[in-house]
């Protein structure tokens, strides 16, 4: 049986980090008189295999931890992922020197 080529979705966010919105809705109590607000399930994490039925995702990049219905998947896109000492670093007043932190 001849092998299929991977398809663009495959090729483009395996293994990327990704958020993923969904159909899935929850509805929250909301403090504006217009009701509850309905809000999609949003799935952050990396892309690690694609089949015909599931998407599957982890937070590591390295071990499955999700997956979700294909047929739920409303949206997908990369987001850029910084790691926490980038965000720590970029959290500090511009004035701190980095001798300062020792």
């Amino acid at each position: 049986m001849p092998k299929s080529e991977p398809s663009s979705f495959f090729l483009s966010f395996v293994g990327e980090y990704v958020q993923v919105i969904t159909t899935v809705q929850f509805a929250g109590s909301s403090s504006n008189k217009r009701g509850d607000t309905i809000v999609p399930l949003v799935l952050e994490g990396y892309i690690i295999d694609v089949d015909s039925d599931y998407t599957y995702m982890s937070g590591d990049g390295v071990d499955i931890k999700q997956a979700i219905k294909n047929n739920v998947i409303v949206c997908v896109q990369i987001v850029d992922k910084e790691d926490e000492d980038s965000e720590l670093l970029d959290s500090l007043p511009s004035n701190v020197k980095k001798r300062d932190m020792n």
